[in-house]
């Protein structure tokens, strides 16, 4: 595994072409992602450059248990020195919920890199991000005080979004993330945000939302500033599981019109 500031980096690098760098949610990992197959990362990697990796703390990474470490401008770093190290100069950058963050906060810190964002459920920010972040500092103490064990029993007490809700414990996350980081990780992103509304109105890559209904962490009401503040933005909103089942192919369209832009005629 690369080390990167400090940590090491489970990456799988799969395919050729135009480079997407894709970042999964928060507690989860790549291995999680592949248990939920919500997007076909196999068929991405015929056609374009999927570089995937488990978030420091996550996964099969290493972490520290210090929480700063785990803010998303951090994690935002994490990603721009991975590009690096694997010689990747300019790439699409998206991901899942706290990926979405840390891809966003890459564009804000280097916009001549980030070619385009796909942004999957973004997660709550601005106004509704102080809410949830007394909901991640909670967990913390619980699980300092009470263990593993009290927070995968909140955790399987909390309501599936509603797009979820007729698959019982299918889509309930297994956190991947070892008891004695994810205190830290939690405070990580109870300190987070998405960069500021003035920093994502300077962003000029064009980008993707895809979020779907019903789902208290990930509002709608996210997408929506995001689609008022990016200057070059298009939307896809799933009301239903089978509207999720399109996003791989419109990821793959707009990767087509992403690499379109930066191959010479």
């Amino acid at each position: 595994m690369p080390v990167l500031r400090g940590v090491e980096i489970e990456v799988r690098d799969e395919g050729a072409g135009l480079p997407f760098l894709w970042g999964h949610g928060l507690v989860s990992s790549m291995e999680e992602e592949d248990r939920f197959i919500v997007m076909d990362f196999g068929r991405l990697a015929r056609r374009h450059r999927v570089i995937r990796w488990d978030a420091r703390g996550h996964g099969r990474s290493t972490g520290r248990p210090e929480p700063d470490d785990y803010r998303w401008d951090n994690l935002a770093r994490d990603l721009l020195a991975l590009a690096d190290e694997l010689g990747v100069d300019q790439f699409v950058a998206g991901g899942v919920s706290m990926g979405a963050a840390t891809a966003l906060h890459a564009a804000v810190q280097a916009p001549q890199r980030v070619l385009g964002l796909v942004l999957m459920l973004a997660p709550t920010a601005y106004e509704t991000r102080q809410e949830q972040s007394d909901v991640y500092r909670a967990a913390a103490v619980l699980l300092e005080r009470h263990g593993m064990d009290a927070y995968l029993e909140q955790m399987r007490h909390l309501p599936a979004p509603e797009i979820l809700a007729d698959f019982g414990e299918r889509f309930i996350p297994v956190p991947r993330v070892s008891g004695e980081l994810l205190p830290s990780v939690l405070r990580g992103a109870a300190m987070s945000d998405l960069p500021s509304e003035e920093s994502v109105r300077t962003i000029t890559a064009p980008a993707l939302l895809l979020p779907w209904v019903g789902d208290a962490g990930h509002p709608m009401s996210t997408s929506e500033r995001l689609l008022e503040l990016l200057p070059y933005v298009q939307i896809h909103v799933a009301h239903r599981l089978r509207d999720v089942g399109t996003w791989t192919d419109r990821i793959d369209s707009f990767l087509d019109a992403r690499n379109a832009e930066t191959t010479p005629a």
